[in-house]
């Protein structure tokens, strides 16, 4: 299978709450016996009804949300969702957000800046 037929597998039908296909197995579950260190065979026999591309669609998820993959579909939806105009004065009003929050977030300067990094804002 594709990345994107991979992906095409993982639906969220609650906002943050991914899941497989119609099943209702998040991903974040499958993704926690991954790092529980359950074997592939380990989490199909606890999970009936999921399929071994299944897994390899919550990888292919986690893979596009991982640092530095740009997530692409994230990015599409919401280049949809947020056109140009206004672009700059959002981008200055999270980066505020972000700044105000830094302490609880434990935040410094320089995150921030990598944050804001696509940002083409330099001072905020």
């Amino acid at each position: 299978m594709t990345r994107p037929e991979l992906l095409a597998r993982i639906s969220e039908k609650e906002p943050g709450r991914p899941s497989l296909r119609d099943s209702g197995v998040e991903v974040l579950k499958i993704l926690e016996g991954i790092s529980a260190g359950l074997s592939e065979d380990e989490i199909l026999r606890r999970t009936p009804g999921l399929e071994e591309e299944d897994l390899r669609a919550c990888a292919a998820y986690a893979a596009e949300l991982a640092p530095g993959s740009r997530a692409p579909e994230l990015v599409r939806m919401i280049e949809r969702r947020f056109g140009a105009e206004g672009r700059q004065e959002r981008i200055r009003a999270g980066l505020q957000a972000l700044d105000k929050l830094r302490k609880s977030l434990k935040l410094d300067r320089e995150t921030l800046k990598w944050i804001a990094q696509d940002a083409d804002v330099e001072d905020y």
